[in-house]
Formats: structure tokens, sequence, C-alpha cells
């Protein structure tokens, strides 16, 4: 459910951040996993996706925002489960503030 709602949030900012996100630059990494080398200079992310992947921009100006969301939304995830199992380690029975300021100090 939380995956769902991230990936709705991004998608539904692509008019506010669609084009900022596309426009950042990426390393040039044609023959990175080849070589292990990566080419010199940056390109924007939607030209990267446009010869590498064939995606034109229209589309990658709504894809990638909800993309961002996901990724987003899997970060919330993994640090949600992690905090879990942390505490129920620790057997803490009531899980307050307190008790989470207690188990990190």
């Amino acid at each position: 459910m939380v995956l769902a709602f991230a990936t709705g949030i991004g998608y539904g900012g692509f008019g506010v951040f669609g084009d900022e996100l596309i426009s950042l630059k990426v390393p040039r990494i044609k023959s990175f996993f080849a070589t292990g080398h990566l080419l010199p200079g940056q390109v924007p992310l939607w030209d990267y996706l446009d010869h590498t992947f064939g995606v034109p921009y229209n589309i990658s100006r709504l894809v990638v925002p909800g993309l961002v969301g996901l990724i987003a939304g899997l970060m919330v995830l993994v640090i949600g489960l992690g905090v879990w199992a942390l505490l129920r380690r620790k057997r803490i029975a009531v899980y307050s503030w307190v008790s989470l300021q207690r188990c990190f100090s």
C-alpha cells in the first residue's frame, strides 16, 4: 500500500518536478560494465534514456517521477522494517517516542 501511494504521489507530481528530474545530469556509462571506466562528460537523464532504451522525452517526463516515488516508498519500507526489527530484538513492549529515544541512546 505504501508503494502504491508513493508511486502515485510521484506520478502526480510530474507537472511540478518532472522536467527537473529528467534534466539531471548523469555520467556517461556506455562501457562502464565492460571496462569499469566512465566516459568523460555528463548527459541529461532524458538523453540517456532516449539513446539507451528508446524512451522519448515526453514518456520519460511521465515515468521518471513515478519511479522516483517508488524508490522513495521502498526506502520508507526498508527504514520502517529496520526500526521494527531493532525494536523487536530489544523486546521493547511499548513503541512510544520515549522508548525509541532509549533504544538509540
